[in-house]
């Protein structure tokens, strides 16, 4: 899913590039490799903190960002499904 769809589809605020925002959390791929480890530990803090919400992990920094999809997986490591494996409702774990 491309920030279009997000924006069309899924309620995502234009300009907020982190977080919850309407139905999709956003992670912010574009600032460096340092920035996706906080993002994304940041996301798997908040969704361990809401075992109430499902998220669909769609493959992130895979496109202009110009990471490799294993590199983006390794920083999920063992808490939740790769992101390479979209469309697939999963619960992140601490």
């Amino acid at each position: 899913m491309g920030p279009r769809t997000a924006l069309e589809r899924f309620g995502a605020v234009s300009g907020e590039g982190h977080g919850l925002h309407g139905r999709p959390y956003v992670i912010d791929t574009m600032s460096g490799s340092a920035v996706i480890e906080e993002e994304v530990a940041g996301f798997l803090e908040f969704a361990a903190e809401h075992p109430e919400l499902r998220f669909v992990l769609t493959p992130i920094g895979t496109g202009i960002a110009g990471y490799g999809p294993e590199e983006i997986a390794s920083l999920f490591g063992r808490r939740c499904a790769p992101p390479a494996a979209p469309r697939r409702p999963v619960r992140a774990s601490r």
